[in-house]
């Protein structure tokens, strides 16, 4: 039996505390899609480990809500670049709510 199976919680808090701690600022961005692709878009933008964590905000809208530290901008700036070549998206910080 392997270390992480023989604990309770699966070896979950060990690999928890091997994940690297980001302490600097995070940028939010609201993110208009087709409601049909929510689970595309989400499934793209979480691949990248690390650059982004993607919530959805109104389902029957297509608005998602992307957290991004900062270290990572411009890969997630990249990546709704590449999608927005494919996708009808729309691109706005937080703050603008008329996405």
């Amino acid at each position: 039996m392997s270390n992480s199976q023989s604990t309770p919680d699966g070896g979950v808090a060990q690999r928890w505390e091997k994940l690297p701690r980001f302490r600097g600022r995070c940028n939010r961005y609201l993110i208009r899609i087709d409601t049909r692709q929510i689970g595309y878009v989400n499934a793209i933008l979480e691949s990248f480990d690390d650059v982004a964590r993607v919530r959805t905000r109104d389902n029957e809208r297509g608005i998602l809500e992307i957290v991004v530290p900062s270290d990572w901008d411009g890969v997630f700036h990249l990546a709704v670049e590449q999608l927005a070549g494919k996708l009808d998206l729309q691109l706005s910080t937080e703050q603008d709510e008329d996405v």
